[in-house]
Order: structure tokens, then sequence, then C-alpha cells
């Protein structure tokens, strides 16, 4: 990554295919991610962080082994791995940039909440295409780099 002068925190899917390295000014604490309430990340128990002015580098080992879920608006990607079926970032393209935020469930270390402490619910049903997008645009990263690997 350049020269951002911040931290780095890296990540990844759990056989390692999707791999992904995170730089910011922010300290990533587990109280400050955002637990989106729709059913699939319930189900998937994500956890999401981002900042605006951070970098992100997304290394997919082998881009037959990604799958690129959506589902409800299919403005975003959720980056499954089809070997381990871990979902370590999402993206979102908004007027032909990427965006993107981490799922810090994937973080090296892990963070880990204390005794007692919760992250934020997030509840984003009833938002529409247009302000959902400029949410994103606003709060998710925005220096976005993604490399894909054609397996052999």
């Amino acid at each position: 990554m350049s020269q951002h002068s911040g931290r780095r925190y890296c990540g990844q899917c759990h056989c390692g295919n999707i791999k992904y390295q995170f730089e910011t000014e922010r300290v990533l604490d587990a109280r400050n991610s955002r637990e989106c309430q729709c059913e699939f990340c319930l189900m998937h128990r994500n956890l999401y962080q981002s900042d605006p002015d951070g970098k992100l580098v997304i290394d997919v080992g082998d881009a037959q082994q990604l799958n690129a879920y959506q589902f409800g608006h299919k403005t975003a990607n959720f980056l499954i791995c089809r070997n381990c079926g871990v979902m370590p970032v999402v993206t979102s393209e908004i007027d032909g940039q990427l965006y993107a935020v981490i799922n810090v469930n994937c973080l090296q270390p892990r963070l880990v909440l204390a005794e007692g402490e919760s992250v934020v619910p997030m509840v984003f049903s009833d938002e529409k295409v247009g302000p959902r997008l400029a949410r994103r645009k606003k709060n998710w990263i925005a220096d976005v780099t993604l490399t894909q690997n054609i397996g052999l």
C-alpha cells in the first residue's frame, strides 16, 4: 500500500483465497463494528467496519473460487470464497468507483468483544437505492484495489 501512515489490518477467508489489507488512521475496535440486521448478514454473523479515508487492497488467489453474491437491490457484491464459504469483503461500484467494507470477523488477529460489550446494530431494509448508495459513498472505503488471479 502506498504512503499511508496509518495502521495496517490484514484479514482473509478461512482458506486464504480472499485476502485483504486495510490501512486506516483509525484504531479498529470490536465495539465500533456495525452489525447489519438483514437475514444474510445475521446468518453469517458478519460485522463491518470501514473508513472513507482508508485504503483497501483485496487479493483473490483463485478467481474461479470467488462468488460475488448479490441480493435485494443488487447494488453490492458480497465476496464469498467458494472453497471455504467465508465472506471477508463487500464491494459496491458507485459512479464508476469501487467502494468496500471489511468483515472484521476475518481479521488476523480477530477483534474480540469484552464481556458485556456489544456492536452497533444497523437496519437498512427500508432504505431506497439512492440513499443507500449515497451512504456507502460517504462511509465506505473509497480507495479500493481488487486483484484477481485466474486459477489453473
